[in-house]
């Protein structure tokens, strides 16, 4: 434990913690850290670096500044660091610049500000999808997360996706166990008040390897050393970074996601489909008295028009539910 509590330290894991229940969300400066309560395990983990390429442009004149690495072995991380470094110079220049603009207007003519500060690149960016609660209930589409942190995406880039998966929530069920009271630190944690800040955390990462299937107490953490035994255990995230394919995948990830997020209703669907309860909530809600789909009441149901929610639903490859010629449904 001591040992992880140095590593906790010097590798910044509360902000980590905090980048994982969003709780930079309204300020940068002053987390709410209350969101903690709210953590939960990850389902998959992905490079922070969608493109490799950055680019700024500078508000003063209108300028933009643009860079690009080569998508190199994973290891070899200088290139791309080099790039991020630059261009984060540029707007550490600007930033400075904001501030003695601020500092040159004063409190009394803060409203006359023109200029204001722009966050830099992140060297070690990962995003990861989370997974959802069980102890709540959330309309939340699959939410991600994004940290920058040298000791995890290090890790990263040497063990398989699913691996990483596995110790990453390890990693964060230690620190809750190594955040409790010395009192907790043993089987008197199943005595842990209810009020305690890390009490639905603590159960969320059990369940998740209750779920999965894993012991939990066999598992291992991102501190246990690994050994990568042949090439098909080559880092998912070298895989991204470096074939065209993977890169392809995940633009159609961040597209979905980005579908879902504009089109609610269909994240509505898709969410009843993954839990099993599509079928209950159309029998419940969007039927007529023989057994056919009311398009137009779901279409009321969903907050859009008729024919958008039988395109959403047809989608789902369900033809059973809705396919009245055949009425296969009240066979």
């Amino acid at each position: 434990m001591k040992k992880r509590q140095k590593t906790y330290i010097k590798e910044n894991f509360i902000d980590v913690i905090y980048s994982l229940v969003n709780a930079y969300e309204r300020s940068r400066k002053v987390p709410d850290k209350d969101k903690i309560k709210i953590i939960t395990p990850i389902n998959g983990a992905y490079s922070g670096y969608f493109l490799n390429k950055v680019q700024f442009e500078d508000p003063r004149d209108g300028k933009i500044y643009k860079d690009e690495w080569k998508r190199t072995h994973i290891d070899d991380e200088e290139d791309r660091l080099k790039v991020i470094r630059k261009i984060n110079k540029r707007i550490q220049d600007y930033n400075k610049f904001v501030k003695e603009h601020e500092e040159e207007l004063g409190l009394d003519r803060i409203g006359e500000q023109k200029y204001y500060q722009s966050s830099e690149y992140p060297e070690w960016s990962l995003t990861l999808y989370l997974s959802y609660p069980t102890l709540k209930k959330t309309d939340e589409v699959i939410p991600t997360r994004t940290i920058n942190s040298n000791w995890f995406y290090q890790k990263a880039t040497k063990i398989p996706r699913e691996e990483f998966v596995l110790r990453f929530n390890k990693t964060i069920y230690d620190w809750i166990i190594d955040m409790l009271p010395q009192s907790f630190n043993d089987s008197s944690t199943k005595f842990l008040s209810d009020k305690h800040i890390l009490f639905e955390p603590k159960l969320e990462f059990e369940n998740w390897f209750m779920k999965n299937g894993i012991l939990l107490n066999d598992a291992p953490s991102l501190f246990d050393d690994f050994e990568k035994e042949d090439e098909e255990g080559i880092s998912e995230l070298e895989i991204l970074q470096n074939s065209d394919i993977a890169k392809t995948k995940k633009i159609k990830e961040l597209r979905h996601q980005v579908k879902l997020v504009k089109e609610p209703y269909r994240a509505r669907i898709q969410k009843m489909n993954e839990e099993g309860s599509l079928q209950t909530w159309i029998d419940e809600n969007c039927r007529k008295k023989n057994g056919k789909m009311n398009w137009a009441m779901m279409g009321r149901q969903l907050g859009c028009d008729p024919q958008t929610a039988q395109r959403v639903l047809k989608e789902t490859g369900l033809t059973y539910l809705f396919n009245d010629s055949k009425n296969t449904y009240l066979e």
